[in-house]
């Protein structure tokens, strides 16, 4: 089929099978074309890059990006929106959709979904591109910006209220391990807001289009990334604390009074700040400080 969905041709289309958009797996589809195309274009997509789409729903976003000439591999885990979406764009030989949860065990990539994507690779640059369901938005995104295989770009709709915990400054309420992990490892950019009428249903909640660049020289300051992780999600929950008290308090690596004085001091940290306070890189140089 090339003729563009719409509206109208999505309320019919669920009327006539017996559906109902599912609130609870985020469903609410992006139904302005323009827009649709501003994502494309966001993406800068060529016919040598790997789309992965995650929440390919009707297939209004695939349609697109299909038509780029890029090797798309989307996702979808409701049945019923993967046949809609494989009726629309089934025309397309360059488009590999899948019926799968996207998240695999411990909220990683759905090895199915990465065997797909390596079987396009190395020789492609790999992109995400989704209108991405607000319920799996802070698990999906962390595992997405940590994922090994090269992801050049991420390009995303997602809730506001998501968009300004990534881009919050420390000290303020919407700065937690969220915005420390992702920006410790990439660059986010807000590009625009968007109105809930671009969207059928229409949702309660203000979205927001970002792009989250991978970067690998932010990667490569975390020796020991493993470590930051958990010492940045440890001291979030202490977020209150001063950061003397705060360290002397972790479970695990144990550390005394004197052992969290010296690290501090390493770091170049006042024993009274509180971890809310403290910059992406001062937590990197304190995950360094810390001994093993």
């Amino acid at each position: 089929m090339n003729r563009r969905h719409t509206k109208r041709d999505l309320i019919g289309i669920f009327k006539e099978r017996g559906l109902r958009a599912k609130r609870l797996l985020g469903q609410s589809f992006l139904i302005d074309h323009n827009l649709l195309e501003v994502i494309c274009r966001t993406a800068e997509l060529a016919e040598d890059d790997v789309v992965l789409e995650i929440g390919a729903g009707t297939g209004m976003l695939t349609w697109h990006l299909a038509w780029t000439g890029s090797r798309v591999i989307a996702v979808e885990l409701d049945a019923d929106l993967c046949e809609i979406a494989r009726e629309y764009v089934g025309s397309h030989d360059n488009v590999q959709l899948i019926h799968a949860d996207i998240h695999g065990p411990r909220k990683t990539l759905n090895p199915t979904v990465r065997a797909a994507v390596k079987r396009e690779l190395p020789e492609r640059t790999l992109k995400v591109v989704s209108n991405l369901p607000y319920c799996i938005s802070t698990d999906l995104v962390l595992s997405l910006v940590e994922l090994s295989l090269p992801v050049e770009r991420l390009v995303l709709v997602v809730q506001k209220e998501f968009a300004n915990r990534l881009l919050a400054r420390p000290g303020t309420r919407n700065y937690g391990p969220l915005t420390v992990l992702v920006r410790a490892q990439a660059t986010v950019e807000r590009l625009r807001d968007l109105a809930p009428s671009v969207f059928w249903p229409v949702p309660d909640v203000t979205s927001t289009l970002m792009v989250i660049r991978p970067d690998s020289e932010r990667r490569a300051q975390i020796r020991r990334y493993r470590r930051f992780r958990s010492l940045v999600q440890t001291l979030f929950t202490q977020r209150r604390k001063a950061m003397r008290r705060a360290l002397s308090s972790m479970p695990k690596p144990r550390l005394s009074s004197e052992q969290a004085d010296a690290a501090l001091e390493a770091a170049d940290i006042p024993p009274d700040a509180r971890p809310d306070t403290l910059g992406v890189r001062q937590l990197i140089r304190l995950a360094e400080t810390i001994p093993v």
